[in-house]
């Protein structure tokens, strides 16, 4: 399961790098954990919100 999780979020964060060359200055993810709902927000580029997110590019 971890697996799958990992690459569900690598995937999305492709998606968002190539929203970023549209002139996007922000970007931000969101998921279900425990029954709640997270959400992870960062200015800048998408690099940033992955370290953010301790995933490796």
């Amino acid at each position: 399961m971890a697996l799958l999780k990992e690459i569900f979020y690598l995937f999305w964060l492709k998606v968002l790098r190539r929203l970023e060359y549209r002139g996007y200055d922000s970007a931000g993810v969101a998921f279900k954990k425990n029954g709640s709902i997270s959400v992870t927000k960062n200015l800048g580029r998408v690099n940033q919100l992955t370290k953010k997110l301790n995933f490796k590019n």
